[in-house]
């Protein structure tokens, strides 16, 4: 990971990421926004590290979550965003293949869809209420952009209290630069950003009665 040199000395003299979060005893497994869409040749260990981390998530026993990113056909609701492609409609369009979720990746029918139109998988959806149902303190967040949909998610989880586990490998982001500098961010502010070998070794760890 890149040296942030000024970075770190800045943080560090005035406390930010001094004290840890840590990681919860009841996690789930976020997916956010792997639609066909939206994945591209910048994606690609991205793809391969989420599609490890869900079979780990599934032979775990810990529920999994993932989010679609959809724009209706009149475009309504489509609010500010700044994306041409998206204001224009021609991705995540509802009922086209751009808007499903990717094959390597396909959930299953007892895992959970959120259906979003705001870059946070929290605003107007029942996550939420599916997280404090199932008692859950932990979100291991994952998907694309790194600086968008999974920054906005994992700030709206900071939020509401749930410990954030960010797989650095599991996520991504067209700009490696941008990419590098919103993960030191998020470690340094919301969460833990932790190689993928590390959150394996987390779920191998959980407790049966916590599966």
């Amino acid at each position: 990971m890149v040296k942030f040199v000024e970075a770190v000395e800045s943080y560090a003299a005035a406390g930010i990421g001094a004290v840890r979060g840590g990681f919860g005893l009841r996690p789930g497994l976020l997916i956010v926004d792997m639609q066909n869409d939206l994945v591209g040749p910048w994606s690609k260990e991205c793809v391969t590290g989420n599609a490890i981390l869900l079979r780990k998530a599934r032979d775990s026993g810990i529920p999994v979550f993932f989010t679609r990113a959809t724009v209706h056909p009149s475009k309504l609701g489509i609010g500010l965003s700044t994306w041409k492609p998206l204001r224009e409609g021609k991705v995540v369009l509802e009922g086209t293949k751009g808007v499903q979720i990717i094959d390597e990746l396909s959930p299953r029918r007892d895992e959970f869809v959120v259906v979003k139109r705001r870059p946070s998988a929290f605003f107007g959806t029942d996550l939420d209420v599916y997280l404090r149902s199932l008692g859950l303190d932990t979100l291991i967040i994952t998907g694309v952009t790194t600086s968008g949909c999974v920054r906005c998610t994992i700030t709206d989880a900071f939020m509401r209290d749930y410990k954030v586990i960010v797989p650095r490998e599991c996520v991504s982001e067209q700009s490696k630069t941008v990419h590098k500098n919103n993960l030191f961010d998020i470690d340094a502010k919301y969460g833990e950003v932790v190689s993928l070998k590390r959150v394996l070794g987390y779920l191998d760890q959980l407790t049966p009665n916590v599966r």
